[in-house]
């Protein structure tokens, strides 16, 4: 919250970003009105046997994704680590363009059902 604005404060610049790229690939298609060509259905392939396959497709569905969606981004690396049944720990490695530092976005993908 700001203190003297007393609303919320955006974000800019490199936390923009990580925040964009983190709704693009938590997002599933059809989700977002008049837009329902983006997103990612990664929640589609956890249910899927994970293999090397699956991981495979996985990786290739968000590289495919923020190249599509996110031009503010380059240089796109995926690691994706198999921690328990339930979930795949995702790191997305990225340059912003302008910046020449590389940037890293880590999050849980989770079977809810």
């Amino acid at each position: 919250k700001h203190p003297a604005y007393h609303d919320i404060t955006p974000l800019q610049d490199i936390e923009a970003v990580k925040n964009s790229v983190r709704n693009l690939l938590l997002t599933n298609e059809g989700d977002r009105p008049f837009q329902p060509e983006v997103g990612s259905n990664l929640s589609a392939l956890l249910f899927e046997n994970l293999n090397p396959f699956t991981m495979e497709s996985i990786r290739m569905n968000i590289k495919d994704m923020l190249n599509s969606f996110e031009p503010r981004i380059n240089d796109i690396g995926v690691q994706i680590d198999n921690n328990d049944f339930n979930s795949i720990r995702v790191t997305v490695t990225f340059n912003i363009t302008g910046i020449s530092e590389n940037e890293s976005l880590d999050f849980y993908l989770e079977r809810l059902r």
